[in-house]
């Protein structure tokens, strides 16, 4: 009912606007209109056009009306993207990124269907001669660094594990741990950063970034300490 009453309104509006105009329109059309004409004539027009239109400038008075059926319709297909998004996350499958681990039993289900998957993909790119157990390898440096990363959060998670923080979050983050285990002053707070810097070295080796011959040399000095003490924190 509202929407009809304000295309009548509308149409009242442009109607009126035409009839002045017809009934000056010798005055408004001749050789000499009148100012008081011209402004009639602008307002006709504008009366005309402001059905299809937001706001309208008139002499410094700016007439504006809301397109209530564009948004509406912009709010529909919001509200329609908003309801996909929602349904596609319901109802998708979950992938194992970063969550907890599969169990062994889910791991030999997910072994048995991939691995068709994977013998076809060999198959099409293998070089001839070449044998699966060949290709892995890994260099001493990248190796140090790893096992350095491994026993630093290794250690923090026995930490961790041995205290009951609340609002804690699995998996937990090495740095989420370190900055809980100093606000509980379990870890000393200046061995905080020594612990992170060593930690943000270790990450890009494992991630099979490159690593620079100081960037070693600077796990190999304070590594050993740093799980040293740890080691050392019931």
């Amino acid at each position: 009912m509202e929407k009809y009453l304000k295309t009548a309104y509308m149409t009242l509006i442009a109607c009126t606007g035409v009839a002045l105009v017809f009934l000056r329109r010798e005055s408004i059309f001749g050789s000499n209109p009148t100012p008081v004409d011209l402004l009639l004539l602008a307002i006709a027009a504008a009366c005309l056009i402001f059905p299809v239109v937001k706001e309208i400038s008139l002499g410094g008075v700016t007439l504006k009306r809301e397109l209530e059926n564009t948004k509406k319709e912009i709010s529909e297909r919001l509200n329609q993207v908003r309801n996909e998004i929602v349904s596609s996350v319901a109802v998708s499958p979950t992938f194992n990124v970063g969550g907890q681990p599969l169990t062994d039993e889910a791991l030999k289900r997910l072994e048995t269907s991939l691995e068709q998957t994977v013998n076809n993909a060999f198959q099409s790119y293998a070089q001839p001669g070449s044998a699966p157990s060949d290709v892995i390898s890994v260099e001493d440096e990248t190796m140090f660094l790893f096992t350095a990363r491994h026993n630093i959060e290794r250690e923090l998670r026995r930490i961790w594990g041995n205290r009951d923080f609340k609002d804690s979050r699995w998996p937990s983050t090495v740095h989420y741990m370190v900055r809980n285990l100093a606000e509980a002053d379990i870890v000393p707070r200046d061995f905080v950063h020594a612990i992170k810097e060593v930690y943000n070295v270790c990450s890009p080796a494992i991630h099979g970034e490159e690593v620079t011959p100081q960037q070693v040399a600077f796990v190999k000095d304070l590594a050993p300490r740093i799980v040293a003490t740890l080691r050392n924190i019931a």
